[in-house]
């Protein structure tokens, strides 16, 4: 069904934005308190109004019944404004946007009119040429949407699902000046690291979301990881597509690897007068979902929810009050400021450890990871938490909860106090003082990484994390996956965290948006 949540008073004080030595000028502690009203239907992005406290089983796996096939073309009819329109695949895996398939057939009709199937709902009327030795264009396919009398077709150089989309959201505001530079048309957009990504309802009736090419996931029941799609490189002849006719197969600036990776041709040159530089090739695979829902735009939004999965309901803490400041506590600097809050009848529920919490040596020195010295950081600074354990149970006698921000790239390096033991664990000689890589993909190092190093800290009574990822998005090599949406996956999804007593516990993080599919992954 579909939930809405209450308007709730979020008291937040995080003043990190600004230089840190402007802001040691100024350490006055009450004039960091800012009251703000949050609207959480606002605050989630336009797909988070439908929330699940105990989510349904997933099934990836359709229901045969609302499969129909046509040569190398595969059609799945999920809702009467749903259908999945695949070529030369079958597959029906999990992928990180999409996680259930399993829903009740609607109904539906499909016959011959000549050369074409004829796929009928109550609400969108789907026609494909099954004559067609080709990969999916505008001279086989189309979709009508009764409700807006458009049709949709996948015409060359320009995305016609995107026309009249109300538009999404991106990876963070960090950067964004207001409504000078906050453009979030996907079409304009230059950056690929926001990832801008477009919502599931627009004024035109009608969006067409690409899967082609994205990650799965296996079948581990325990921890499902990413596993990379199998798609073939497109040869020459296969890229041979005038400039006039190709169909953009990526988002402006699209990575090379995640081009190729789609099966998708890349050009010489950058996305200019409409063409693309990542095209489809002449009989390239596809995997697309049409949503054709007119402007029933809330019936848009829970259905996009029940095939990706329902966004689950965050722990109550974090509707209550949250410190956070970019500067360097120590522990008592800490307890005078939860102090404050009683004195003036403020319920604090969650206090934030910047940066400063682990060791940062403050010089320019890089690590062996090529980065700075002292910007990853898993080991508590004995200077300003000389108990961290005596700390965090402080606090928990005062029922807050704690987070602890992570830059994580530089992976553990030999000063951490957890090095020994996550070295041997990754078959590294520890009198070897080398340091153990970053590897988020590699399922290994992410399950010692978070039983040895992250794990020592959480039995302290770190709660959750901040996960404050900074070192850009070309950071994973395999297609299609970007370090923001993985380590959230891999932050909220941790059975070593959020398992107690074999019960789960809400799971929770602060970071950032990493695209379609995240909205599983509850980022605060």
């Amino acid at each position: 069904g579909l939930y809405a949540y209450c308007d709730v008073v979020l008291l937040a004080t995080h003043a990190r934005a600004g230089n840190r030595a402007q802001d040691m000028e100024y350490p006055i502690v009450h004039s960091s308190l800012v009251l703000v009203l949050v609207s959480l239907l606002g605050v989630f992005t336009a797909f988070s109004v439908v929330v699940a406290s105990a989510p349904d089983p997933l099934d990836p796996k359709p229901d045969p019944a609302a499969v129909v096939v046509s040569g190398n073309a595969r059609f799945t009819v999920l809702t009467e404004s749903i259908i999945r329109m695949q070529y030369g695949q079958q597959h029906d895996a999990p992928t990180f946007t999409f996680v259930n398939r399993k829903l009740p057939v609607p109904l539906y009709n499909h016959t011959m009119q000549g050369d074409w199937l004829v796929i009928r709902t109550a609400k969108v009327e789907l026609m494909y040429l099954t004559s067609s030795k080709l990969t999916f264009s505008q001279d086989n396919l189309q979709v009508y949407v009764n409700s807006t009398n458009r049709t949709w077709k996948p015409v060359p150089t320009h995305n016609i699902s995107l026309e009249g989309n109300l538009l999404g959201t991106t990876r963070t505001l960090d950067h964004n000046m207001g409504a000078s530079n906050m453009d979030m048309n996907c079409l304009t957009n230059k950056d690929p690291d926001l990832h801008c990504t477009l919502g599931v309802i627009s004024q035109w009736g009608y969006v067409v979301i690409d899967d082609t090419g994205r990650p799965r996931f296996d079948e581990d029941p325990e921890w499902p990881w990413l596993v990379q799609p199998n798609i073939p490189t497109p040869d020459g002849e296969q890229c041979d597509v005038a400039a006039d006719q190709r169909r953009d197969c990526g988002y402006i600036g699209i990575r090379e690897i995640d081009c190729l990776g789609k099966g998708c041709c890349r050009g010489p040159h950058k996305s200019e007068n409409g063409v693309p530089n990542c095209y489809y090739p002449k009989n390239a695979q596809q995997d697309l979902y049409f949503f054709g829902h007119g402007h029933s735009y809330t019936t848009a939004l829970k259905e996009f929810t029940d095939i990706s999965g329902k966004i689950p309901m965050p722990p109550r803490f974090a509707f209550g009050l949250i410190y956070s400041r970019y500067w360097a506590y120590d522990d008592f600097g800490e307890m005078e400021i939860v102090e404050q809050y009683r004195e003036h009848g403020l319920p604090l529920d969650v206090i934030v450890s910047d940066m400063d919490w682990h060791i940062t040596f403050y010089d320019d020195v890089k690590d062996q990871a090529g980065e700075h010295r002292g910007w990853t950081g898993f080991t508590w600074d004995k200077h300003l938490f000389p108990d961290a354990s005596k700390y965090l149970a402080w606090c928990k006698s005062r029922g807050l909860r704690n987070t602890l921000n992570l830059h994580p790239a530089s992976g553990v390096q030999p000063w951490e106090d957890q090095y020994t033991p996550m070295a041997m664990a990754m078959g590294i000689d520890p009198a070897s003082k080398r340091y153990v890589p970053f590897v988020p993909e590699d399922k290994k190092f992410v399950t010692n990484w978070n039983k040895i190093v992250l794990g020592a800290r959480e039995k302290e009574g770190v709660d959750f994390w901040w996960l404050d990822w900074q070192q850009g998005e070309n950071w994973i090599n395999i297609t299609g996956v970007n370090p923001t949406f993985w380590l959230n996956y891999i932050f909220y999804t941790n059975p070593y965290h959020w398992k107690v007593n074999n019960t789960d516990q809400r799971g929770m993080l602060m970071h950032r948006f990493g695209g379609l599919g995240n909205h599983r992954y509850q980022v605060l």
